[in-house]
C-alpha cells in the first residue's frame, strides 16, 4: 500500500464520516424529522403557543393556544360553575315541588267547594220542592174531611 501523507488519511477519514453520515441521514432522516415534530407539538401542547403574524399585513395567521396549565384552571373554574348551578337547580327543584304540592292542594280545595256549591243547589232546590209540597199539603183539604162531605 502506498504512502499517504496526513492530510490524505485525514481526508479520506472525513469523506468516510461524510459517506455514513449520509447513509445513517437517509435511513434515520425521515424518523428523526417526524420525532422532532412530535416533540415539537408536545412542547407546543404542554406550554402554549404564541400567535403568528403576518409581518406586512400584520394579521393574525394562527391563533395562541394556551399551555395545559392553563386549560386545566379553565376547566377547574367550569367544573366550579358547573357545581354552583347544580346546586341552584337542586334548590329551585325543591321549590317548584313545593308549590306544586301547594297547587294540588288549592286545586283539591276548589274542587272540595265546587261539589259542595253543587250540593248546596241542589239542597235548595230540594228544599225548594219540599216547601212546595208542605204549601200544598197545607192549602189542601185533609182526604177524611173530603170523604165526610161527599157521604
Amino acid at each position: 500500500m502506498p504512502d499517504l501523507s496526513a492530510a490524505q488519511v485525514v481526508l479520506g477519514c472525513v469523506l468516510t464520516a461524510l459517506t455514513l453520515a449520509g447513509i445513517i441521514a437517509k435511513r434515520w432522516g425521515p424518523k428523526y424529522r417526524r420525532a422532532k415534530a412530535k416533540a415539537v407539538a408536545g412542547w407546543a401542547q404542554l406550554f402554549g403557543t404564541e400567535e403568528i403574524r403576518h409581518k406586512v399585513t400584520g394579521k393574525v395567521l394562527v391563533e395562541a393556544s394556551p399551555g395545559v396549565g392553563v386549560q386545566v384552571n379553565d376547566l377547574k373554574d367550569a367544573v366550579t360553575k358547573l357545581v354552583d348551578l347544580h346546586a341552584q337547580t337542586e334548590a329551585l327543584q325543591a321549590a317548584h315541588h313545593g308549590h306544586d304540592r301547594r297547587i294540588t292542594k288549592v286545586e283539591n280545595d276548589v274542587e272540595a267547594l265546587q261539589n259542595n256549591l253543587v250540593e248546596r243547589i241542589v239542597g235548595r232546590a230540594e228544599s225548594a220542592a219540599a216547601w212546595r209540597a208542605m204549601e200544598a199539603a197545607s192549602n189542601s183539604t185533609p182526604d177524611h174531611v173530603d170523604e165526610e162531605r161527599t157521604q
